[in-house]
Formats: structure tokens, sequence, C-alpha cells
């Protein structure tokens, strides 16, 4: 299933195009961006709340991250998002 899909290939598209849509935005808030596929970090600068108040504050609005460090989110992203569903999160 994996490989007929191409889900492989397509997580990787998809997370590659998200990286790309979150360093397009010009928050004073993210530090660095980085990931590859579906796994994708926000580092944050530490005068901003921490991973986890952040982290809180998108599940209120129905957007899964995790905290891995006090300063970095990482974001649960599934292989069965689409591109549209990608511009939500943001």
């Amino acid at each position: 299933m994996l490989i007929e899909e191409k889900m492989i290939e397509g997580a990787f598209e998809k997370g590659n195009y998200f990286i790309e849509l979150l360093k397009k935005i010009k928050c004073p808030l993210i530090k660095d961006i980085r990931g590859r596929g579906l796994f994708i970090g926000v580092e944050l600068h530490e005068v901003v709340p921490s991973a986890w108040d952040l982290c809180m504050i998108m599940k209120d609005k129905g957007v899964l991250a995790r905290f891995t460090h006090a300063r970095t989110l990482r974001y649960l992203l599934i292989i069965y998002y689409n591109l549209k569903d990608l511009l939500l999160l943001l």
C-alpha cells in the first residue's frame, strides 16, 4: 500500500511544501524551521511563551503539535493530509 499509493513520496512532497509555507511566515517568535518529510520542527526564540503554552493554544484551534524541548514545537502531521489540509494548519 505504501509503495502502490506512493505515500512515502507524497509525505516527502507534502512535508517540503509545508516547510516552505512556514518559512514564508514572518513571525518574530520563530527562530528556525527544519524537517524532513512530515517530521517538522519549529524552534522558538527564548522571549516567547513556552512551546507547551503554544501547543495548548494550537490544540484549542484544532492543530496537533507536541513540544520536544522548552522552545521547540513538533507538528504531528499525518500522511493522509492533502495540500488543502496543510494550508488550514497555518
